[in-house]
């Protein structure tokens, strides 16, 4: 019986494509180190641009689960944390999106890097960087709504 039932279960899976796979440890580099690959922050120009109505992903690196965050033009931004979604403010300054961070219930600047396969979000003053970064155009996780 239990043989049928690891069959039935793998083929089960086997079938269901859209179903990501179990979260993983990352790796996110430090700013020396994505500096030394030559990725550079993104600029306020940039930063407005890849946020502004777009969703961004905080990556956590212990577990490799993504915390979706949604900018919109007015300064709102909504998050959505272990299933409950949350608003708050965010703005750009010198270089840097600074935004209410609704975990630390306090005001936060980070500077993000983007590049090919490379993306991270460090906190401002931090050697390290403590998410990697992930982005999708508009607001596939439907944030807000």
């Amino acid at each position: 019986m239990a043989f049928w039932r690891t069959i039935l279960l793998a083929g089960a899976t086997a079938c269901l494509p859209h179903v990501p796979s179990l979260a993983q440890s990352i790796v996110v580099p430090s700013r020396q180190e994505l500096e030394a690959k030559g990725v550079k922050p993104l600029s306020a120009d940039e930063l407005k641009t890849l946020l502004t109505n777009n969703t961004l992903y905080h990556v956590v690196p212990k577990n490799g689960f993504r915390v979706p965050l949604l900018y919109l033009p007015d300064g709102s931004r909504y998050v959505r944390i272990r299933g409950e979604e949350m608003k708050s403010t965010w703005r750009i300054e010198r270089d840097m999106v600074c935004e209410y961070s609704v975990v630390l219930k306090k005001d936060v600047c980070r500077t993000l890097y983007k590049a090919d396969g490379i993306g991270a979000v460090c906190d401002e003053g931090a050697s390290n960087c403590d998410f990697g970064l992930d982005w999708a155009a508009g607001n596939p996780e439907r944030l807000g709504m």
